[in-house]
């Protein structure tokens, strides 16, 4: 606050620069503005150019069901990616309770609860199994063939 000014009157703690700061008719929404669209010095300004992750995630799924692009979620397939990437590139469980991973996922797609690493890794026992099966029947179909 400016003392002795009547009205009174608030200074910005940045830039200095002065507003109407009567409490009951002013507020703090002028100074509050002034911070968000004016002040070049504010150290939290947000950059209104650049997209963050949840905003980026939250118009992509508004967009597509504006235009009627929503898929239906296919919670298996990306269940069993997962664990196809997880067996493939040797990543340890614990990689999915990541914030990263999560935000990651989020993006890709907003509607998909990303599982715990015990059920990752049940998925993987899963995929292993379904794998090993696949193998044996090739095996048993598959005859000898004699080299000549």
């Amino acid at each position: 606050m400016i003392e002795g000014r009547d009205p009174p009157r608030a200074a910005c703690n940045y830039c200095g620069e002065d507003y109407a700061a009567d409490r009951h008719n002013n507020g703090t929404t002028s100074l509050w503005r002034h911070l968000e669209n004016r002040c070049t010095k504010y150290p939290h300004k947000k950059d209104k150019s650049q997209k963050s992750i949840t905003d980026f995630a939250k118009s992509e799924t508004e967009n597509d069901i504006a235009f009627g692009k929503m898929k239906k979620l296919d919670i298996e397939g990306i269940r069993k990616s997962l664990a196809k990437m997880v067996i493939l590139d040797e990543l340890p469980f614990k990689m999915v309770e990541g914030e990263g991973f999560r935000a990651y996922s989020q993006v890709l797609e907003p509607r998909f609860v990303v599982p715990s690493r015990i059920t990752v890794a049940r998925d993987c026992m899963k995929l292993y199994v379904e794998e090993k099966k696949a193998l044996k029947k090739t095996f048993e179909i598959t005859t000898c063939m004699p080299y000549h």
